[in-house]
């Protein structure tokens, strides 16, 4: 049997198929849930907005179709923040766990699409693969928009080649292909370019036969995809700015830097870097990766090249031009953005990417089996059992170990925030008996905000003369800053005209969450100064205070009456 059709070609499911289905989702569970708020230290600034846009719409009103601030963001994920918020409060948790829940449901997915199309061997590689996969791991268990989209992703691919497969009319799976295709535009930008894989299906040699017989079926899953989509769609008519504005800023021709390069050369650079993420060298953030290490375990790497040669060697073939599509289109968000190699913005194609690889283990213990059974299961114990240490160490492991050494300016960048988020969690703990004082750049961090929604009474201090009129008489005054890191990235310039403008634009005239505006805790403008200057201000006013030095901050206890 040729290679190709031995992807395709019908084989019985083994007697313990549904047990070996739900040990891959228990392992996929377990490799996301575990630890999920304590795993490494700190919470990112971009995941502590999906909480305080969450805490707007539960607390405050709002309703957004579009979050048109912090760069622009899709706003499907923040409501479903704000569902777990019920049940795990203001917490890491209750951002990271949307994400956690849709990487395990897309273990399920990717194995009912790779079935509907190829045969069940395929199917439970390719759940495996997605399972112990360390690019599918990670995002699975950061809180952010880009680890949403995928499960959208393989939803709608499933339930439409189910649909289109079938003889019979299956107006169910097309409907369901239109609402979870239509709701997949409210997650991520890179989503915008899954069209051009949806028609790619459609178009496919072995679906197009059928496509006559359910076009009434395709007609209303276009519809109900294009009524969810109304209201995003008339935003962007409303506010066209916000349709290209991260994309304007993040195009990979628009880089000053290398101004004297021209954009064919830019983009060339970019495709081989992106190309090279999957066995060369991955991404470089340390939230996104392990060191620069590879997207795809070293005991996949050389299957995934084979899988993909089979796949370019037979274009003609079921599904072949479809998946080629399907791995290009989806790749193109990355090359043509800044920063490449940056996994999130190609995260759609990594169902491609597991496939590829399930069909280069296929076809490697094809040949392996004409020779002795023994040396195939020994091959597959090494590969998958490899795959899945490497997985689950460079996750569970590895990747905390970096994030928590990382110093406090790169972490803040490229790591996790731990420093605002010890910071929140000292404030949390505070007493009656306390009066704690923030300097702006914990004050305005929005882990700090988010961590101590509802839980503290902290305020804002940037010079001696504020705390003296602020500060209670009768109470223990704390003051937290961190002199060592003079000027933040994310607080340039004149800290409070700039934010106080910037928080103000982006809410209005309504206070929302912000800390700031709603409690009044400062009369803008106020005097630009560093955390190192108040330090200063600080011990030359309150001698006798008492300085607590934790590990990249410090805390001034004192009493006002000195």
């Amino acid at each position: 049997m040729a290679v190709w059709e031995s992807f395709v070609a019908p084989a019985p499911d083994w007697k313990w198929n549904s047990l070996i289905v739900a040990s891959i989702i228990l392992v996929a569970c377990f490799l996301r849930f575990w630890k999920l708020g304590t795993l490494f230290d700190g919470m990112t600034y971009d995941e502590a907005y999906k909480g305080l846009d969450a805490i707007a719409i539960r607390n405050f009103g709002e309703r957004p179709i579009f979050l048109d601030w912090n760069g622009g963001r899709e706003a499907l994920i923040v409501y479903l923040v704000a569902m777990t918020q019920v049940f795990f409060d203001y917490t890491s948790v209750s951002v990271r766990m949307i994400n956690a829940a849709a990487g395990c449901l897309s273990i399920l997915l990717i194995y009912l699409f790779a079935r509907s199309i190829f045969n069940n061997q395929i199917a439970l590689l390719s759940a495996f693969l997605l399972a112990v996969s360390k690019w599918h791991i990670i995002h699975s268990r950061y809180g952010v928009r880009a680890g949403l989209y995928l499960v959208f992703e393989v939803a709608t691919l499933y339930f439409l080649a189910r649909a289109l497969k079938s003889s019979e009319k299956k107006t169910g799976s097309f409907l369901a292909a239109g609402v979870i295709g239509g709701l997949g535009f409210y997650t991520y930008i890179a989503y915008r370019i899954f069209p051009l894989v949806v028609l790619a299906l459609v178009g496919e040699k072995s679906f197009r036969q059928n496509v006559l017989r359910h076009w009434k079926g395709i007609a209303a899953a276009a519809i109900v995809c294009i009524t969810i989509m109304a209201p995003l769609a008339k935003f962007y008519l409303e506010n066209r700015a916000s349709l290209t504005d991260r994309m304007n800023r993040t195009q990979v021709w628009n880089q000053p830097k290398r101004g004297g390069e021209g954009p064919l050369k830019l983009v060339l650079d970019s495709t081989l870097k992106t190309m090279g993420l999957f066995t060369f060298q991955g991404d470089p953030i340390a939230r996104h990766n392990v060191n620069d290490e590879p997207m795809l375990s070293p005991f996949s790497t050389a299957f995934f090249i084979l899988g993909a040669f089979v796949v370019l060697i037979h274009p003609g073939k079921t599904g072949a031009r479809f998946f080629i599509v399907y791995f290009f289109a989806t790749l193109l968000p990355g090359i043509l953005s800044v920063g490449a190699p940056n996994v999130p913005r190609v995260f759609g194609c990594l169902p491609v990417a597991v496939l590829f690889t399930s069909f280069g283990i296929f076809t490697a213990g094809r040949i392996l089996f004409a020779y002795s059974r023994v040396l195939t299961t020994t091959f597959l114990a090494l590969v998958l059992g490899g795959s899945f240490l490497t997985g689950m160490i460079d996750t569970m492991v590895r990747q905390p170990a970096i994030l928590d050494a990382l110093p406090p300016k790169i972490a803040e960048l490229w790591g996790m925030d731990r420093d605002p988020a010890n910071v929140a969690r000292l404030v949390n703990q505070m007493g009656e008996g306390c009066e704690v004082f923030l300097s702006p750049q914990f004050f305005f961090h929005s882990t700090v905000e988010y961590l101590t929604y509802e839980k503290s009474g902290h305020k804002l201090v940037t010079t001696y003369t504020a705390l003296q009129k602020k500060a209670s008489p009768d109470k223990v005054i704390v003051v937290l800053l961190q002199p060592d890191i003079v000027n933040p990235w994310w607080l340039r310039d004149d800290p409070g005209k700039k934010f106080y403008k910037w928080w103000k634009q982006v809410y209005g005239m309504e206070p929302r969450t912000i800390r700031a505006i709603e409690r009044k805790a400062y009369d803008p403008p106020f005097t630009k100064v560093s955390d190192r200057r108040l330090e200063e201000m600080l011990e030359e006013n309150y001698p006798k205070a008492k300085k607590l030095q934790f590990e990249h901050f410090s805390a001034y206890v004192f009493s006002p009456r000195r």
